[in-house]
């Protein structure tokens, strides 16, 4: 089982300037980029005081994002070396691989779902089940694509999931190695980004200002927009922000 240590750190950890100027970081290319949007504030002293604020909690909602994100990442990557887990994978067990999902799910309170591929990215078994997805490829996905090219750990831009229910979404993916080195499978983990938005969202710089969770794409990611189902607003940042 490899240390905690050993994952790599997400590419949004390379530039100290970018996590200044985002709320939040979901890993390794793209990933969705978290702005602090601040609301206009009058008077020269006043609006450079409520902008510093609102730079200042941007930073600190990145920094608390990034280890939320690096605690999943290392569990993850540890779990996938389990003997139990490889030896499925090695026989493509559907069941005895999904007994070993259920306790990687239930074992971590940002896992809320988890599912294993082929190398190609065919889904093959999962927990919760949903009969739906399996045999689907999932080879289109940033995480997939993103885990292949790395072959280490791999946090993907927000999408919504094929799953029931929909949700908006990050996936971290890591391989699962056979000892001899060669990947046998992907093991997926889904961590919802509603209690990131929903920690955002309750978060005020001050009486006149807000602060909200974009994606890389200029989409607002708010707790509505989870559940819906609709396709969250697009926003912009105040030409301050910039």
């Amino acid at each position: 089982m490899p240390p905690a240590d050993a994952v790599r750190q997400p590419w949004f950890l390379r530039s100290r300037s970018r996590l200044a100027l985002t709320l939040a970081a979901v890993l390794l290319v793209p990933i969705g980029a978290m702005v602090a949007l601040a609301h206009q504030v009058g008077g020269g002293l006043v609006r450079e005081q409520a902008l510093e604020r609102c730079r200042s909690m941007a930073e600190l909602g990145a920094v608390a994002v990034t280890t939320f994100l690096d605690g999943a990442c290392a569990y993850v990557d540890a779990y996938a070396g389990r003997r139990l887990v490889v030896d499925a994978a090695a026989a493509r067990d559907e069941d005895a691989m999904r007994a070993q999902l259920a306790q990687f799910v239930e074992g971590n309170a940002r896992i809320r779902r988890a599912f294993v591929t082929d190398p190609e990215g065919v889904e093959w078994s999962d927990w919760p089940s949903d009969p739906a997805v399996l045999g689907v490829s999932f080879a289109h996905r940033d995480w997939f694509r993103g885990v292949r090219q790395t072959g280490r750990a791999y946090v993907s831009e927000v999408y919504r999931r094929a799953a029931r229910p929909p949700i908006l979404l990050v996936a971290i993916a890591t391989p699962i190695r056979a000892p001899a080195g060669e990947v046998r499978a992907y093991l997926v983990a889904q961590v919802p980004v509603e209690m990131l938005a929903e920690w955002v969202s309750a978060a005020r710089p001050g009486p006149q200002g807000s602060l909200a969770m974009v994606d890389a794409t200029g989409r607002a990611i708010t707790p509505g927009a989870l559940l819906d189902g609709a396709e969250p607003p697009r926003l912009e940042p105040p030409h301050d922000a910039h």
